[in-house]
């Protein structure tokens, strides 16, 4: 295997998680300026803008020219067009890329559910022309999943991708290509040599 091409060297599982940090950001950012326009709508008295009909507006696809038609609209189709998708995105790539990090997963299964019991809890309170409890739930489901949403961002950031490793050659013209600098000789100790026996006395000189 040549090791340009080794699955260790492929950058793209950097590249993606660069692409779940900037979908999870997007989306963080987009579910803030979803409550604050929420917001807008519950203190203008715009919640029944489109005359109590949903997902259409007074039975139109697009609103009338009233200032409480416009809000209204603009509410829901942020939330539609904007915040939905940026949302499922961010958990598709979580799920594909990343199904071993369970906080990512998790998080991104779970602010998907909160996604679709928003846009059905949204539907209630306009059908149920805006009663306070549903109201509340409303904003405290808006709430949850802008928390779940950060902790998406959190975790995108703060569990990066391991850093790849230099694949050994596998090639076995290259291995036997390859130096190997032998062990270095080990000096061996001088040897040492018994010492001589002492020399016999010399013999007395003949009278």
């Amino acid at each position: 295997m040549n090791p340009q091409t080794s699955p260790a060297l492929n950058p793209q599982p950097a590249k993606t998680r660069r692409w779940l940090r900037a979908l999870a950001l997007a989306s963080v950012i987009s579910a803030f300026a979803l409550i604050i326009l929420g917001g807008i709508v519950r203190v203008t008295g715009s919640g029944m803008g489109c005359g109590g009909d949903w997902p259409l507006c007074d039975g139109q696809l697009l609103p009338a020219a009233t200032s409480e038609d416009i809000i209204e609209w603009s509410h829901r189709w942020v939330a539609a067009a904007i915040v939905g998708p940026l949302i499922i995105a961010t958990a598709i790539v979580a799920w594909l890329a990343f199904r071993r990090d369970r906080w990512l997963t998790l998080s991104a299964a779970a602010a998907v559910i909160l996604l679709l019991l928003q846009g059905g809890l949204g539907g209630v309170t306009v059908l149920t022309e805006l009663p306070g409890a549903i109201v509340a739930a409303h904003l405290a489901l808006a709430q949850a999943l802008l928390g779940c949403l950060i902790l998406i961002l959190v975790a995108a950031y703060r569990r990066p991708a391991a850093a790849p490793t230099t694949a050994a050659p596998t090639n076995p013209a290259a291995a036997a290509a390859t130096p190997i600098n032998p062990a270095p000789p080990t000096a061996r100790p001088a040897a040492t040599q018994p010492p001589h026996p002492p020399s016999p006395p010399a013999p007395p000189p003949a009278r």
